[in-house]
């Protein structure tokens, strides 16, 4: 019997994640929105993945595992799960992630309220490497603007609220409308935002419509050593690729977002939390760093300074705090630790 639900895609972009794929397949066949098809895409992997998803694949009739002949990259990827996306509502999700079994009913709740929403996302639970919760993914979040929802109404308004929060969009949680993925955006632009390519698509999705962030968090994500972006983000000593996008929609004069005073702090806060990020790296690995201006990433020297001197209460505050941790005796063993308080073990 045809299903009176609209049908959910599920597209999962996999690479060598043997270890982590059963789990995330075994939360998708346990959701409780039934009418739903979950469609893999192995970018040739050399470990046993294939073998897994072709068990699931025999075992379940709404699994369907599709392999490439080489390795396309990431990003590409990506864009062939667009490509073979169908039905009302589609989502990309990721091969080492667990989700709760009430993400996709509640997402497409979020879409068939309100017609004006094009996609949504959701917050998050952090996974350690022993598949144990370890707090939420987010700390500070926006304070919900309907019910569990935070509705932003425009690309200016998703703009500002990443330059407040960061990019707080949880990629392995978007659900959309198909006919927004696959004939809007169309593909993943990867060659001029690298690793930030998904927040552009967001940005893009909001020029279409509303996008929605649940606030409750609704899948665990997976903070280890077998994640690409948490092994991206403890290795990276180079600026953030958030800037990439970030810096080019505000020179979009298409867009012509006016910056007021609280964004350009916000700016500048985002810089100093990068700066701190790739200082840790660098001080983790026994290299040395200069406290007052990352060189080599930033042009403007002093960033410290700049920012202090603009935001002096708070910032001070955050400043003595690093000056501490840059100048104490046992700094390795401090700055593992916050590492492990922030990103797991």
């Amino acid at each position: 019997m045809k299903s009176s639900k609209p049908l959910v895609c599920i597209c999962i972009p996999n690479f060598n994640n043997e270890n982590t794929i059963a789990e995330t397949l075994d939360s998708l066949v346990s959701q409780t929105y039934e009418n739903l098809i979950i469609k893999v895409f192995d970018n040739a992997s050399t470990d046993s993945s294939m073998k897994i998803l072709n068990e699931y694949a025999r075992k379940y009739h709404n699994i369907h595992v599709y392999k490439n002949d080489k390795n396309i990259g990431g990003e590409a990827n990506f864009t062939k799960c667009i490509e073979n996306m169908e039905g009302e509502y589609s989502t990309i999700f990721h091969s080492d992630d667990v989700y709760s079994s009430t993400i996709i009913e509640k997402q497409v709740a979020v879409l068939q309220k309100n017609k004006d929403i094009v996609a949504v996302s959701a917050n998050a639970f952090r996974l350690n490497g022993d598949s144990k919760e370890c707090g939420p993914l987010y700390y500070d979040f926006p304070k919900p603007s309907d019910d569990d929802l935070v509705i932003l109404k425009s690309s200016q308004d998703l703009i500002r609220m990443v330059l407040d929060y960061g990019n707080i969009i949880n990629t392995p949680s978007v659900m959309a409308r198909t006919e927004i993925y696959r004939d809007k955006i169309i593909s993943f632009n990867g060659l001029d935002f690298n690793t930030s390519a998904d927040l552009d698509v967001w940005l893009r999705m909001s020029s279409f419509g509303f996008f929605a962030v649940i606030i409750t968090p609704l899948i665990k994500y997976r903070l280890s050593n077998s994640s690409y972006s948490f092994n991206l983000k403890k290795l990276r000593v180079e600026k953030n690729d958030y800037f990439l996008v970030i810096d080019s929609y505000l020179k979009n004069k298409d867009l012509n977002f006016k910056m007021t005073e609280r964004d350009c702090l916000n700016y500048e806060m985002q810089r100093l939390l990068d700066y701190f990020l790739i200082s840790t790296n660098i001080m983790l690995k026994g290299s040395s760093v200069s406290f007052f201006g990352y060189q080599k990433n930033y042009k403007v020297n002093f960033l410290f300074i700049r920012f202090l001197l603009k935001r002096p209460v708070f910032n001070f505050k955050v400043y003595i705090f690093f000056l501490l941790v840059y100048l104490a005796p046992k700094r390795k063993k401090i700055l593992q630790w916050l590492y492990n308080l922030r990103y797991g073990k």
